[in-house]
């Protein structure tokens, strides 16, 4: 081991935060799992009450709450409460009217490694009350669309962890705050981390930042809380907290020679379960990611809500972690990484990496059942191709020549700062109907049409069908730039996910709008049946 220059360090943190106007950052340091730093960094708010930071201020943590969430339910599971591989509908009987296109169920384990098939939706703001949660799972989760089979595929996934947390809720008999503090911030002395604004408050609290119209800090004005989500993303947590947490899991599930958590659990947690087709070989276990940091397994997570960005690197064999936490991260990702691999190189004596993942030979008939279109929600259309016998990239405009890195796994044949990874994802037949592009899962289609939202309004309005037991009347609206649907059959609002022109994806499969010559709805089909647009 190496030791820090802590006044270096500091230093180069000052001079980072400033270059990408950040006004303040916590970081803890934790070395053969003893916390052996922890300091803030600036104000809790540029404007009037703002106080320095110390390792004891709260933060919004974003997404490290999924590794909260996912740590509950090891406990659960360890006492026998909850099973990984049973279906979800055991533990949530609302889920029974999730509609899949397999005959496999959606598991646990598949909500904790995010390979459900449900879109990533996430809102900042909603309801604040207890029974947010509950309704969002009853009332909004069930008629998401999934995006490919269960098991299939892994797409990060907000309402997969959503549906933990109240499965966490219903067990503990409370609303999931209270079970969250019973199960695990209580017995890890997690005092300060909460899902409660109202006790967040009376701690010293970093506020939110962005910049004005001059390039200047100011507070953003209304404090990211939506209670219906929870456990994907809302939790408050400081350094010190999550220092304990982070013990824990690189202790094998010991924290102060307790057993909180079964070393099986923890090596579960850790363990990959699902290729994300990156070249830097990354993973993901059971809510962490996971991949090889120069030789040593790291374990990690980060965080990005309402401008706020953290990140929990762990690297569990050498009992080494890095905390950060800051409020306001848009610009400062990048400077992040570098002073987190600095402080983990420095620590564990680490070199630069010299091995180079070599190419292999193309397979000509491999890739010839890969070339055709595909479509991603987040990555719109991708086009996979052969020119002058040589695999080619077509997305947003740009064509990227690929070089094959081992059969199912295609990188960008250049050194350009900008990666592009392409997974494969073969049938057994042979065939090929997914693609994953840079993490993303795309399905094969036909239609190459780009989604037009400034046309939606000329599809809102009331489609009726043939009168039949299920759906005649059916009634389209446009919010906020969302297009969503409502039926008197489910008595529900159903979202949409924009898959072409006139393609929608919904909880009844896919339907698509036909238009007349001046680009006006006057029908919708949906599962071969038309329903005509009628004038209310």
């Amino acid at each position: 081991m190496q030791s820090i220059n802590f006044h270096l360090l500091e230093t180069e943190i000052l001079a980072a935060m400033t270059a990408a106007s950040v006004p303040g950052l916590a970081l803890g340091i934790i070395d053969k799992n003893r916390l052996i730093y922890a300091r803030g960094f600036g104000l809790t708010s540029v404007e009037d009450g703002g106080v320095p930071i110390t390792p004891q201020t709260i933060f919004r943590i974003g997404s490290i709450t999924k590794c909260l969430t996912g740590t509950a339910v090891m406990r659960l599971v360890d006492s026998g409460r909850l099973s990984l591989d049973r279906p979800v509908s055991c533990y949530a009987p609302e889920l029974c009217k999730l509609q899949t296109t397999s005959d496999t169920p959606v598991t646990i384990r598949m909500l904790m490694n995010h390979t459900a098939g449900f879109p990533t939706e996430v809102n900042d703001h909603g309801r604040r009350d207890c029974e947010a949660l509950s309704r969002r799972v009853r009332d909004e989760i069930p008629y998401y669309p999934l995006l490919f089979p269960p098991g299939r595929l892994w797409s990060y996934s907000n309402p997969g962890i959503d549906i933990l947390g109240y499965i966490i809720a219903t067990e503990v008999g409370t609303s999931f705050p209270v079970a969250m503090d019973q199960i695990l911030f209580g017995p890890l002395e997690m005092m300060r981390t909460t899902f409660d604004p109202t006790v967040a408050m009376t701690y010293p609290l970093a506020l939110s930042h962005d910049l004005d119209e001059t390039g200047a800090l100011r507070v953003r004005h209304k404090f990211a809380e939506n209670a219906g989500e929870h456990p994907d993303g809302f939790a408050m947590s400081t350094v010190l907290d999550l220092a304990n947490f982070a013990i824990m899991h690189m202790q094998g599930g010991c924290f102060k020679e307790s057993q909180f958590l079964t070393a099986d659990a923890v090596a579960q947690m850790h363990e990959p379960s699902v290729d994300l087709y990156l070249t830097r070989g990354t993973e993901y276990g059971l809510t962490f990611f996971t991949e090889m940091y120069k030789g040593i397994r790291r374990v990690w997570h980060e965080g990005a809500i309402d401008r706020f960005g953290s990140k929990l690197i762990m690297m569990p064999t050498a009992g080494t972690a890095v905390i950060f936490l800051c409020n306001r991260a848009a610009d400062f990702w990048r400077a992040a990484n570098q002073i987190i691999d600095h402080i983990i190189d420095r620590l564990l004596d680490l070199r630069e990496d010299e091995s180079k993942t070599t190419a292999v030979a193309l397979d000509a008939i491999s890739w010839k059942a890969c070339v055709g279109d595909y479509r991603g929600v987040s990555c719109g259309i991708v086009s996979l191709r052969t020119e002058q016998d040589q695999p080619v990239l077509i997305w947003k405009n740009r064509r990227v020549s690929l070089r094959c890195m081992r059969r199912d796994l295609y990188c960008a044949d250049d050194d350009s700062e900008e990666r592009f990874s392409v997974g494969i994802i073969s049938e057994t037949d042979g065939s090929v109907n997914y693609i994953v592009l840079n993490g993303d899962p795309c399905e094969r289609t036909l239609d190459i049409s780009e989604p037009d939202p400034e046309c939606w309004a000329a599809y809102e309005g009331v489609y009726v069908g043939v009168a039949t037991a299920s759906i005649d009347r059916i009634i389209v609206r446009v919010t906020h730039g969302r297009m969503s649907l409502y039926t008197s059959a489910e008595g529900n609002t159903l979202p949409c996910i924009p898959w072409g022109l006139t393609r929608f994806r919904c909880h009844f499969g896919e339907l698509e709008f036909q238009l007349d010559g001046e680009g006006r709805a006057h029908a919708m089909c949906v599962k071969n049946r038309i329903f005509k647009k009628i004038d209310v």
